[in-house]
């Protein structure tokens, strides 16, 4: 297992920095080509709120994006109100984001390479969508950190990883209530069907202990600050609910369930996860002790998380930035092929890398490069 010393070696240090440079740089240039006026300039104006002296919840309504405005604001703070403070923090997420996958990546031994590689690619179409800091985005970058947290925490066992899965569910609520409270049930779900046959409760202490200590942090912030509890939870949990369930009730969004809405209009991401359910059926039908592994529970939960992000798509009839999650996929297939031998592998690997590489090309083309020079061209005119 790949440990920090092996991070140190020279090669690796530098594969990071071009990782960390190249990721900052493609989510930076775009986020100076054009904006959306109706939702760019959100967490900018909030952020020069609090800059003025005001406070959320008390002085102004907020209903998302807690998180990002104090983020922004300290940026502001620093280094002035500026374009270029605000593309900085879009940016800086966008570096962390790579980072964090090609540190989760090597853990589970993937070589220097292919861990670039899937992690460039996450690059790629993660930030550089939108360039600037958004909810949605922040939201769906501790969701995918909770999530992997846990994959390591299950995989390695080691406490630090168990410790930090609450705040990250606390700090992507903060940036937005949904997706992370969908990724919240179903990582729940899995450690309590780890726990029932697994039955280690120092580490449902530590969840407990942990979000005790986090929320408890988090009230502090809301009592120095003279936040009414109630305040918050009017406008940051119960307006926004009351909006998720009319989505939910309505018909315009989660409806019609049918295949060519669920499966082909999302179809890259599906094939993305086909080789981990092949992985995973061949091996539940070899031994149906499978079925208790970290591996069974890994697989279908990053299978889980695919139907997740696509519900989340739908109710929110955002422009399509849920693609981001296909080189996660595609390397935990590179993680599995090389653990289990199955028929073909050298097929499935080949399989793997092409699906990776058509979808990082089509979605950068088509909703990072030319919706940008669309927004370019609207704004112009």
């Amino acid at each position: 297992m790949i440990n920090i010393k092996n991070l140190l070696k020279k090669k690796e240090i530098a594969v990071i920095l071009i990782l960390i440079f190249f990721s900052f740089i493609i989510s930076w240039h775009f986020g100076f080509i054009a904006i959306n006026p109706f939702d760019n300039f959100i967490v900018y104006n909030s952020a020069n709120l609090i800059l003025e002296g005001k406070t959320p919840f008390k002085d102004y309504w907020l209903t998302q994006g807690l998180l990002l405005d104090l983020i922004q604001y300290m940026i502001f703070s620093i280094n002035g109100v500026s374009w270029s403070g605000y593309v900085f923090h879009s940016s800086l997420f966008n570096s962390l984001y790579c980072i964090f996958l090609y540190y989760v990546f090597r853990k589970f031994d993937l070589n220097i390479k292919l861990s670039f590689l899937y992690s460039i690619c996450a690059g790629l179409i993660f930030y550089p969508q939108l360039g600037v800091p958004y909810m949605e985005y922040h939201s769906y970058f501790f969701s995918l950190f909770a999530l992997l947290t846990f994959i390591l925490a299950l995989n390695f066992n080691t406490l630090i990883y168990w410790f930090l899965i609450p705040l990250f569910f606390i700090l992507g609520f903060l940036s937005k209530q949904t997706p992370v409270g969908y990724f919240f049930i179903i990582v729940s779900f899995f450690i309590m069907y780890n726990f029932i046959f697994h039955k280690n409760v120092k580490i449902i202490f530590i969840l407990f202990f942990s979000s005790v200590l986090f929320l408890f942090s988090f009230y502090l912030y809301l009592f120095l600050n003279n936040i009414e509890l109630l305040d918050f939870y009017n406008q940051y949990i119960k307006f926004p609910s009351s909006i998720g369930k009319n989505r939910m009730e309505s018909d315009a969004f989660l409806k019609p369930i049918n295949f060519s809405r669920y499966f082909l209009k999302f179809k890259w991401l599906h094939l993305s996860y086909l080789i981990l359910i092949i992985i995973l059926f061949k091996n539940i039908k070899k031994d149906k002790n499978f079925l208790t592994s970290k591996d069974f529970i890994t697989g279908s939960l990053l299978i889980l998380s695919v139907y997740v992000l696509i519900i989340h798509q739908l109710l929110t009839l955002n422009s399509k930035f849920i693609y981001f999650y296909i080189p996660v996929l595609c390397a935990f297939n590179s993680v599995y092929l090389n653990k289990y031998a199955i028929n073909r592998t050298k097929l499935y690997k080949i399989f793997n890398i092409i699906i990776l590489l058509i979808a990082t090309i089509y979605y950068f083309s088509n909703y990072v490069y030319h919706q940008k020079l669309q927004l370019y061209c609207w704004n112009k005119t």
